[in-house]
């Protein structure tokens, strides 16, 4: 997520905890954090840094359930997959 966008979010009443090297496995505490605090409606970002060469559909489906156990009680989870746009950088999402 770049400064910029995450700027726009907050302005806009977001609640944004994005920044670059996070994973679906470090986010789970604040998956946990957002799902304490109320939020009836979370999107998560699937990122370059979740599908590395040496991960399975398999195991990025297990990762995918296991957080979104962690938001149990919010109403509307949206789970987008960015992709990436390879003449900027292979790893950032566009």
């Amino acid at each position: 997520m770049t400064n910029s966008a995450r700027e726009e979010l907050t302005a806009r009443g977001a609640y944004v905890r994005a920044h670059g090297g996070m994973t679906i496995v470090l986010g789970r505490p604040v998956l946990r954090e957002v799902n304490q605090r109320g939020y009836e409606t979370v999107v998560v970002a699937l990122g370059g840094m979740d599908v590395a060469l040496d991960t399975t559909p398999t195991a990025l489906r297990w990762r995918v359930r296991s957080a979104l156990q962690d938001l149990v009680g919010v109403r509307c989870v949206i789970w987008l997959n960015l992709n990436t746009q390879p003449n900027v950088h292979a790893d950032w999402p566009q």
